[in-house]
């Protein structure tokens, strides 16, 4: 039976962490088989990817070149821990996907002009592997922004640029969903409590895999 794929997207302060954390949680307690994992990285070559995408003494990273590499670890990723995992059958919960490459890398850095050909770079790396569900917790870009200042010194490269681009991410990602006709969406207002940002999270997931979503 095949699994099914199931991405989490948002900007970064929207609390995708702690929402893929309450998932995580039921999902142990009815025992569903589950891979849990993240981009950039999944792989020994994806993690090494991410340090260099993530670090931020990397000014010298030009867009094509970042587009690129994460794409090269996307490729990795796709072929050798999220496929095979649909395909045993279980469930595979991922920290991003190329959504957010297309929000960050494209629109928040004002080169939609690469889009097309990123799209056709990321169909190569990827392959028939779409999400089966899109969890877009949506944020206030002002209530984001005030949630990374409170990272202190866990900023990474992202994180510290200005508001204009997190706006973009955020336009970014409500007209993906919009436009995206090969998977489903489920739009989160990740404003709300944590609890009850889970909670929506939960309900999407449950209803993606085809189980009552009570406790």
């Amino acid at each position: 039976m095949r699994g099914k794929f199931i991405v989490f997207e948002g900007a970064d302060g929207s609390g995708k962490t702690e929402a893929i954390r309450y998932v995580k949680a039921r999902m142990d307690k009815r025992q569903i088989p589950y891979c849990l994992t993240r981009e950039p990285g999944g792989t020994k070559i994806g993690e090494k990817v991410r340090e260099i995408l993530l670090t931020p003494d990397m000014g010298e990273m030009t867009p094509k070149t970042e587009l690129l590499l994460f794409s090269a670890a996307r490729a990795n990723h796709c072929e050798l821990i999220i496929a095979p995992a649909i395909l045993s059958g279980k469930m595979v919960i991922c920290d991003r996907f190329d959504y957010s490459t297309i929000a960050y890398q494209l629109a928040g850095r004002g080169r939609l002009e690469y889009e097309k050909a990123f799209r056709q770079v990321t169909d190569f790396a990827k392959g028939e592997t779409n999400p089966d569900l899109v969890v877009l917790l949506d944020i206030d870009t002002d209530v984001a922004i005030a949630r990374l200042d409170q990272r202190l010194n866990e900023k990474n490269r992202l994180d510290v640029e200005p508001k204009s681009f997190h706006a973009s991410v955020r336009e970014s990602y409500l007209n993906q969903m919009q436009r995206d006709s090969r998977s489903e969406w489920a739009k989160i207002n990740a404003n709300l409590s944590k609890k009850a940002v889970g909670e929506a999270c939960w309900q999407a997931v449950a209803q993606c895999i085809g189980i009552s979503n009570s406790a």
